[in-house]
């Protein structure tokens, strides 16, 4: 999509955003995709608004701020603003599109999180059958690339954020999903623990048990994790 003056002008302030949330310099290919990738969320979601009465593109926007508080890819940033843009551009967008302007990678993490997002988890008593067999289809979903949760978290930590804006209904369906989400995120913090563990105790560990630098990593990854959902009341 091509950029408008305003459109450039804003586009390069967000792109500031993240550069400054991630603590480095993006290079050129990484900035273009951001500022096209926001370009064209911005062209899916004009006009739209959300409940709370912003333009609907601060909902993107503010998911690939999470994302990158989280420290994930710049793939997984751009898939974050473009999340919606399937389900929500009354048909201007399509998957197809996506795939054709940004690639095979961020279109296949953008399918799954529309396709967890079809995906509602009944909010009644005494379904567990159903809601079981819900989370199941979500972790389907999100077999393909485990980004697919990140950006998902992300979107839903956002709508949790803004729940007194939206109707009843919705709120229940919000808060059902981020119970599903948080458990599916204590079950990913415990698999990086026992990465922790397996790469303490691999084969190349020298005498003095010097700790891999992947260890470090995945510990700052879970201590962003906690510190975003710690700021969900």
């Amino acid at each position: 999509m091509p950029l408008t003056l305003q459109v450039e002008k804003d586009a390069i302030e967000f792109l500031d955003e993240i550069e400054e949330i991630l603590k480095r310099n993006l290079n050129e290919g990484e900035r273009e995709l951001i500022l096209r990738a926001y370009a064209f969320a911005k062209y899916a979601h004009e006009g739209d608004y959300r409940a709370s009465g912003d333009p609907f593109i601060e909902h993107p926007k503010e998911v690939a701020r999470i994302l990158a508080r989280l420290g994930v890819d710049i793939p997984s940033i751009v898939a974050g603003l473009l999340h919606d843009t399937v389900e929500d551009s009354h048909g201007k967008i399509t998957l197809e599109m996506i795939k054709e302007d940004f690639g095979e990678e961020i279109a296949r993490i953008v399918d799954g999180v529309t396709k967890v997002s079809r995906i509602n988890a009944p909010v009644e008593m005494g379904k567990a059958k159903e809601k079981l067999e819900t989370i199941q289809k979500m972790l389907f979903a999100m077999a393909e690339d485990m980004r697919v949760i990140f950006v998902k978290l992300a979107d839903r930590l956002h709508n949790m954020r803004t729940i007194d804006f939206v109707k009843d209904e919705e709120k229940k369906k919000y808060k059902a999903q981020i119970r599903d989400l948080k458990k599916e995120n204590r079950r990913l913090a415990n698999k990086i623990k026992n990465m922790e563990k397996n790469l303490e105790k691999g084969p190349n560990v020298v005498k003095k048990k010097q700790k891999s630098p992947n260890v470090d990593k995945v510990a700052q990854l879970k201590a962003k994790l906690r510190k975003e959902f710690g700021k969900q009341n």
